[in-house]
Formats: C-alpha cells, sequence, structure tokens
C-alpha cells in the first residue's frame, strides 16, 4: 500500500497528527507524500519555500473570487521542470492536493478534519462550487504536467504540432506520462482536437469495456449514447472556440458491451507555450450506482410512495412548464380535473387505512389506465385527492377527461373479501394559458370541486365565472361579518302582524338588515346563511334579540294597551346554531331583564327543521323558554316535518304558514286549484285551532288572499298587503294613529 493510500483511509492522520494547521504543514505534507513515492528531487529544505508558494497560489485560487486554474497548471509545470517522474508522484499530488487543499477555509487558519471521506469537512459536504473548483484544479495540475513534459519531449516550447504530429509513442513523454496513466484510478484519456484518442489509461479502457488499442481506434464522439451526444458536441465545440475554459458535466456513455454507464467528466485544453491548443485532456470517473440512486430518490421525492403517481410538487412543476410553454400562444389553452372521492372516510373508519390504501391504489391504477398518456399528468394531490392535468386541451378536453374518470370508477373495487362502490366528485375548469397561473387555475378547481361535492357528489362540476363571483363576494361577506357589528352597521327593520278580526295591530316580526360601507344595503339572503355557517348569527342573534326587546319595551311603555291590550309584542326569528347554544335561555332571560320587557311581549321563531333535534324529539330548551313566559310559533310551517301531531308534545303557542299555501288562494290557478289550496289551508288553520295555536298567514300580498285566510278563520295575516318591513319610527306612527290595516273595499 502506497503512503497515499495510507494517508487516506487513516483520515489523514499521520504521525500523531491530525487536521491542515496551515499552508506550511500542508507543503510539508506533500513533501513527504512525494518522497514516500520514491521522489527526492523536490523533497529537500530548499524546495519548502517554493512548495509552500505553490499551495498558497492553489489555495487562493480555490477562493478567489474570479477563478482561474493557472496556478495548477504551473504545478504541473513544476513537476515535470524537476523531474517528479516516479510512478505515482503525480497522483499523489493530485490526489493529496484534491483532497486537503479544501480544508484550508477561505480565511487561511487551520481546523480540525472530520473522519469522513474528502467530499466531507466537520461532517458538513463541500459546496458544489467549490467541489468544482477542485475537479478543475486537479486537471489542470495533469495538463501542466503533460503539456510541459510534451514540450521538453519535442526539444521546443514554442511549437504548436499538427494532429499529424501528435505522437506519444516515444521520449521523455512516454516515459513520465505512461508511468501516470498506468497507476491512476481514475480514467484519463489525451484526444487530438479531432477528438481521437491519442493516449488513454487502463481505468478509462476497463470502465468502457475496451482494451487500450481498441480506444485508441477510437473518437471519444463514437462512444456517446444519442441521447446526451448533442449537448457534449455543443460543449466540446465551446471548449474548442474559447468560449468556456473548461468542461464538467455529467456524461453518458456506451460500453463496448452496449451497456449504458453515467460519468462524470471533467476536460479542458492541453496549450503550448505559445497559448495554441494542442490536445485535450480529460478525466472520467463512473457514477453511474450514485446517478442511479440520486434518480431514485428524485423520483421518491417527486412521486407519492402509495400509489406511484406524481405529487403535488411534481404536478405543480409540470403545471408551471405547461404554462411556460404556452406563454404568448393565444390559442394555447390548459385544463384541470380536481378529483375528490366521494364518502371516503367511511372507508378508512370503518375497514382501516390497510384497506383504503389499497382502494387508493386501485383508483389510481383506472386511472392511470383510463385517461393516461400523451398530454395529461395523473397526479395525487394527498389524502383521497387526485388531480388531472390536461395539456393544450386539443383534441380531448377536460369535461371528457372527467367522463372518462367518472366511468373508470363506475364499476365496485374489490380489496380482498370487500367491495366498494366508488364514486368521485370532479371539479374542471379550462381556461387559456396567457396570464394564467398554477395557484389560479388550482384555486378555481378547488372552489369548483366544493360545488360538485355539495350537489352530493358522484359528478362533475365545471367551473363558472359568474358563480365564482358570487362566491368570492360570499366569502368578502363572511370576513366582513365579525366587524359589522362593531361598526354598528345592523339595522332593525319591523313587518306588521295583523288581526284578520279586527284589523289591529298584533305585533310586529323584526328582521335584520346590513347597511354595508362599500357594497349598501345587503339583502338578508345573501348573509344569514353566512353568519350561520360562520358561526357569527349567535352573536348577530343576540345583538337583534337585545334591539328588537328595547323597542318593544318602548311601545309597551308609550301604548301599553296596544296589540291584543296588553302591548304589542315583538317577533324575533333564532336559527338552528341559537337554539343549539347552551347560553341560549340564560341570554334570553337577561336580555329581559336588562330592557324589562315582559315576556310575554316576546315571540321566538323557529322553523319545523331547527325545532326539532336529530332525534326527533322536542328541544328541551323550547320548554325552559316556554315556562319563562316566552311565546314560541313555527315560522314557515308546511315545509318542513309537516305533521300536525307533534305539536302536542310542543309548548308552541302560534304557526305561521308558509307564504306557498297562501298563493294558492288568489285565485289565478283556477277554480278547481284555488278549491284545493282552501281545503288544505283550512284543515291546517282547524287543526291548529283545535291545539289553541294561534295561526298568522305569512305573504298576503292580495285583498283577495287576505279575504280567502280570513274566511277559512286564520287569525293573522302578515305582508305586503298591509306593510313591507320598515323602520320602528313608522310602526310607532301607526300606533300613534291607530291605523287600520284592512284594504279599502
Amino acid at each position: 500500500m502506497n503512503w497515499i493510500s495510507e494517508f487516506s483511509l487513516l483520515g489523514f492522520t499521520r504521525g500523531g497528527i491530525v487536521g491542515v494547521r496551515d499552508v506550511s504543514w500542508l507543503a510539508r505534507s506533500w513533501a513527504d507524500a512525494l518522497a514516500a513515492t520514491g521522489c527526492t528531487t523536490v523533497c529537500g529544505v530548499e524546495f519548502e519555500p517554493t512548495l509552500r508558494k505553490l499551495v498558497d497560489d492553489l489555495h487562493a485560487a480555490l477562493w478567489a473570487e474570479v477563478f482561474s486554474v493557472s496556478p495548477a497548471y504551473e504545478v504541473g509545470r513544476f513537476l515535470a521542470e524537476h523531474n517528479v517522474g516516479t510512478t505515482s508522484a503525480l497522483e499523489t499530488t493530485v490526489s493529496l492536493l484534491g483532497r486537503l487543499l479544501p480544508m484550508l477555509p477561505a480565511g487561511g487558519s487551520g481546523f480540525a478534519l472530520s473522519v469522513q471521506d474528502h467530499d466531507h469537512v466537520n461532517g458538513v459536504a463541500l459546496d458544489v462550487e467549490v467541489a468544482t473548483r477542485v475537479d478543475l484544479l486537479q486537471g489542470a495540475i495533469a495538463a501542466g504536467y503533460v503539456s510541459r513534459s510534451h514540450s521538453e519531449s519535442n526539444g521546443s516550447g514554442h511549437s504548436r504540432p499538427t494532429d499529424a504530429e501528435v505522437d506519444v509513442s516515444g521520449g521523455l513523454y512516454e516515459k513520465w506520462f505512461r508511468s501516470v496513466f498506468r497507476s491512476a484510478g481514475i480514467g484519463m484519456s489525451i484526444a487530438s482536437l479531432d477528438g481521437k484518442f491519442v493516449e488513454v489509461n487502463q481505468a478509462a479502457a476497463d470502465l468502457l469495456g475496451y482494451t487500450v488499442d481498441e480506444l485508441c481506434s477510437l473518437s471519444w464522439a463514437e462512444l456517446l449514447d444519442d441521447n446526451t451526444a448533442s449537448s457534449s458536441i455543443a460543449a466540446y465545440r465551446a471548449l474548442l472556440e474559447g468560449d468556456v475554459r473548461y468542461i464538467r458535466m455529467e456524461q453518458q456513455y456506451r460500453r463496448k458491451d452496449g451497456a449504458l454507464i453515467w460519468t462524470n467528466l471533467t476536460a479542458s485544453l492541453i496549450r503550448d507555450d505559445a497559448g495554441a491548443p494542442i490536445l485535450t485532456v480529460a478525466m472520467v470517473e463512473d457514477i453511474t450506482e450514485a446517478r442511479l440512486l440520486r434518480e431514485e430518490l428524485r423520483h421518491q421525492a417527486s412521486h407519492d410512495p402509495l400509489t406511484g403517481l406524481p405529487n403535488r410538487t411534481l404536478f405543480f412543476d409540470r403545471l408551471s412548464e405547461v404554462l411556460r410553454r404556452s406563454d404568448g400562444l393565444p390559442d394555447a389553452h390548459v385544463g384541470v380535473c380536481y378529483l375528490d372521492l366521494d364518502r371516503f372516510k367511511t372507508v378508512n373508519d370503518t375497514l382501516g387505512h390497510s384497506v383504503g390504501d389499497e382502494v387508493l391504489v386501485a383508483v389510481a391504477d383506472r386511472l392511470r389506465a383510463e385517461v393516461g398518456g400523451a398530454g395529461t399528468t395523473i397526479a395525487r394531490m394527498g389524502g383521497d385527492e387526485f388531480v388531472i392535468l390536461v395539456e393544450g386541451v386539443a383534441g380531448v378536453g377536460p369535461v371528457a377527461v372527467a367522463n372518462s374518470a367518472l366511468e373508470a370508477l363506475a364499476s365496485p373495487v374489490n380489496v380482498g373479501e370487500n367491495s366498494f362502490s366508488v364514486s368521485a366528485s370532479i371539479g374542471v375548469v379550462e381556461r387559456p394559458s396567457a396570464g394564467c397561473t398554477p395557484q389560479d387555475l388550482m384555486a378555481a378547481a378547488d372552489m369548483t370541486l366544493y360545488w360538485a361535492k355539495s350537489d352530493g357528489g358522484g359528478k362533475y362540476e365545471v367551473f363558472d365565472p359568474e358563480r365564482s363571483a358570487r362566491e368570492a363576494a360570499r366569502i368578502e361577506l363572511a370576513a366582513d361579518l365579525p366587524e359589522a357589528l362593531r361598526r354598528a352597521e345592523f339595522r332593525l327593520e319591523y313587518q306588521p302582524l295583523v288581526d284578520l278580526r279586527d284589523s289591529r295591530l298584533l305585533g310586529v316580526e323584526a328582521l335584520v338588515r346590513w347597511h354595508h360601507p362599500r357594497l349598501g344595503l345587503v339583502p338578508p339572503g345573501d348573509f344569514i346563511s353566512l353568519a350561520e355557517e360562520t358561526g357569527a348569527i349567535v352573536q348577530l342573534g343576540l345583538w337583534v334579540l337585545a334591539e328588537a326587546c328595547a323597542q318593544a319595551a318602548a311601545w309597551a311603555e308609550q301604548f301599553p294597551d296596544a296589540g291584543n291590550g296588553s302591548g304589542l309584542f315583538v317577533s324575533v326569528n333564532l336559527a338552528a346554531r341559537q337554539i343549539r347554544d347552551s347560553a341560549l335561555v340564560d341570554d334570553v332571560e337577561a336580555v329581559l331583564e336588562r330592557t324589562c320587557l315582559s315576556a310575554s311581549l316576546l315571540q321566538l321563531e323557529l322553523t319545523e327543521n331547527e325545532i326539532m333535534d336529530t332525534a326527533g324529539k322536542p328541544l328541551r330548551v323550547l320548554e325552559e323558554l316556554a315556562e319563562l313566559g316566552i311565546k314560541i310559533a313555527i315560522d314557515d310551517f308546511g315545509t318542513g316535518y309537516s305533521n300536525l301531531s307533534y305539536l302536542r308534545c310542543l309548548p308552541v303557542t302560534s304557526i305561521k304558514v308558509d307564504k306557498s299555501f297562501v298563493d294558492g288562494l288568489g285565485g289565478a290557478e283556477g277554480l278547481e286549484e284555488t278549491l284545493i289550496q282552501e281545503k288544505i289551508f283550512g284543515t291546517i288553520v282547524s287543526l291548529a285551532h283545535a291545539l289553541n295555536l294561534m295561526v298568522t298567514a305569512e305573504g298576503v300580498e292580495t285583498e283577495v288572499q287576505a279575504a280567502n285566510v280570513r274566511r277559512l278563520g286564520c287569525d293573522a295575516g302578515q305582508g305586503w298587503l298591509f306593510s313591507r318591513p320598515c323602520a320602528a319610527e313608522r310602526i310607532t306612527q301607526l300606533l300613534a294613529a291607530q291605523t287600520s290595516f284592512f284594504p279599502v273595499g
């Protein structure tokens, strides 16, 4: 084992000293290493300043802002000039300096070494730029050596031989250069400027599966694989023309046996003393295994490990690339199908994640078989979400792809003894590539997927810009809701409830209105459901209750004999979220106490669905509210459970028949239909009265409707015929004037 091998295996430990202390130490180590190879010509004390200067120059070149290989070239020439020609002297120099030089930091002070190999210092991988510079410096040392030796063998340092004159078969050049090539563990070659090999070492021959003589009958271009030949030839041409000083690239070669290998190639020019290129020198190292490992790691980083499909990262990379390629093409389109399995959580929850994983694999296989191919990319975004990128949308558009995807999932999926019916919801987006961004496209696809799932699933929805604008407006409103109360943007209006027997004003329904500072008056239908979805309805509802009760208390004080003689009652709507709020009863009781309003003058309205819990039993909270003396009314009666028998079990005092029943009493549908509607309405009134419930007809808009509901025994009416919702001041005026609400005639 030669000295440099021992030096490497021992982790750069020699004589009990670990580490590159400084430039002087490295220069002495270099001299010792050369001496160990049998070279004594430059190992004397008188050469230490020279070696130290060469190391200093190499160190400065390695960390220079503007990189140059000239100092390394001079090291090679120095070795040749001083007859450093033992078998491994050049290899020792190249290896030792390549390994130890990076361990001198940019500042020049030494530091402790890691026991890891030369690609790591203190356990930290060398920067790619530093590693590249080291490789180039190593190559330049060899090139300088060959250049100087060749000049001496020709007897002149100034002539530039032609390709025909390049002969490495004799003289001093053969003595020095062949000894280096024989011992080098890395593939090395010298080629003429036309690419024909003039000398290769055994390591290069072994790497490519040829004998040395066979390789010397070939040019390097003949060994290239077709897939990478064009880039290699272009790089070589740039080197010859002086566009680059060196080549460092990963190059694929085809061995003699046909196998493809990947190599790390470093190549530069050998120049004569006049600076004219005469030869190329190259070093190649087999990196096939490392390359395959890197590709495997890259594949793992960009693909879903379960299904083998591209993952989210790779999908967005490809989408970005598609948009980049089509930028500026006015007719280019891009499409996305965003797919989510319906009710997949049930499979995981009931049968376990292992079965769920097998279902996902089966789904991925079906999608790959049905819609995979040129122009599409299928990716798994995570969980049970998949996305299909449709490039160019030429011939087969994303809608057709969505249909095919649904068809692919139509038949049951078999996993072991289980069979599953799998369905999916798909959001489909297609738009021009120009001006489109991945974020905008996927946001639209995500929204469209939500539409498909909200509509029951098992279908696709196509992106609709108008619907999207409405959804965006809803999102904006939802964001504004929490601050709207603080900014006092809500107002209450009141709509009269009129006694149909004597036209007296019995009560009013409080209706909330939102005066948005930018959008103006926002209709209740646009924000009430948002408040329920976001939970803001609890805070908003409590504000409505407090405002309405305070106003009702003022009316009760000013008009104590209004209504049925004991004051005007106010009716307030409650949402499902409020009913299920554990603090509701306490909040209502606190509001009544704070406003000094009698509980008998407060009516709370709930729909049929809200008044029943999930088990179909009366909500306990209604009983607690009724025990306070509060009236309970069922709003929009006839649109929910529509079961009068359950009214016997509820603490309800009133029902408000939905407007759809009143509409049929106007006579516009014909006599026969009107008679049927009258029978239905009359039956509701009779059964409600049998249970001692007050009946209010909602949505009374015509005199005919008012006359019919009054004739059928309805107690009260509410609708535009009597009054539209109005401000509290208007109600006060009506009370003061004791207005009769029956229409004239």
